[in-house]
């Protein structure tokens, strides 16, 4: 059995190494399907509209058939300030034998990183609360009767929710292939495919669904494992908070809202204390996650 030594009392212990319990490094593959943009305002306004329905039959002579686009809903988003820092003395660098202080600027943009991921997973997250997230058209950004103000409602969510597998991934790609906009217009899918998100429990049932050559998962070889076809690739996000959840995304995350705001941008500033011997870093940044419409994602609670 390992021994551990507590030892108190002592002027100084010795240790053969000081390790630094810490992530892998910053990881900004959350931003596969978030469009990233900057401000030099305090927030902006974004304005949802509609587009133009079917052309109307128009017999010789007759008057053009004229429309005008309407405004369907509008929202304003502000960013937020975020920040770590952390305090040195002329006397850490001289003491700091294993270099373990050394590391403090890297391991503040890490912090900061994790946080954007965090909050990215948090768009997620919070993908089905209406009354705490809704988002520019009033519902959650995964919802079964999305609003259109006065035109047809649509779905990104099954009306039951169900889990993951192969049967009910294709469920998903269907309802997503009968998505129609404001005037009754199909809304098209990429050929690009979708990007299924998962959490950490689902990973080895996505990566199934995934790495299947012959058959459909769970079934004779000779059930085709169609799925594959739409599936584009399997990002898993430890920061999702359910263990069940999952969602698809558009593989051209041009054809998404999601979007990601910066305000100020990241920057680390000293902050002397005159007469203590200690300086202050502080490493700042600023973002908000949002959505400004909810086409081309698909989202469940699981089962």
């Amino acid at each position: 059995m390992a021994m551990t030594r507590s030892t108190l009392n002592l002027g100084r212990d010795i240790y053969m190494d000081v390790i630094t319990d810490a992530g892998e490094g910053a990881d900004r593959s959350y931003e596969y399907c978030f469009n990233t943009f900057s401000t030099t305002q305090d927030h902006e306004d974004f304005k949802l509209i509609d587009a133009f329905g079917y052309a109307s039959v128009t017999n010789e002579a007759a008057a053009y058939d004229t429309e005008e686009r309407s405004e369907l809903y509008t929202a304003a988003y502000s960013w937020i300030k975020y920040t770590k820092g952390y305090g040195w003395t002329e006397e850490a660098k001289y003491t700091d034998q294993f270099n373990k202080l050394e590391e403090n600027g890297r391991l503040v943009v890490e912090a900061i990183e994790d946080t954007r991921a965090k909050s990215a997973a948090d768009v997620f997250n919070n993908g089905f609360n209406t009354t705490s997230y809704a988002g520019i058209d009033t519902v959650s950004l995964f919802h079964t009767a999305h609003p259109t103000n006065g035109g047809t409602t649509w779905a990104n969510r099954p009306t039951t929710d169900i889990a993951l597998n192969a049967t009910n991934f294709g469920q998903a790609i269907q309802e997503m292939m009968k998505t129609k906009d404001s005037k009754n217009r199909p809304v098209r899918s990429t050929p690009k495919g979708v990007v299924l998100r998962i959490p950490a429990d689902l990973y080895m049932t996505a990566k199934t669904i995934e790495d299947t050559v012959r058959g459909k998962p769970g079934v004779a070889d000779n059930d085709a494992a169609v799925q594959r076809e739409f599936l584009n690739s399997v990002f898993m996000d430890q920061q999702l908070t359910s263990a069940t959840a999952w969602f698809l995304t558009d593989a051209d995350k041009s054809r998404l809202g999601l979007k990601i705001m910066t305000g100020l941008p990241r920057e680390t500033t000293m902050d002397p204390q005159p007469g203590y011997g200690k300086v202050y870093f502080y490493t700042r940044d600023s973002w908000v996650m949002f959505w400004t419409h909810a086409r081309h994602t698909w989202g469940t609670t699981g089962a």
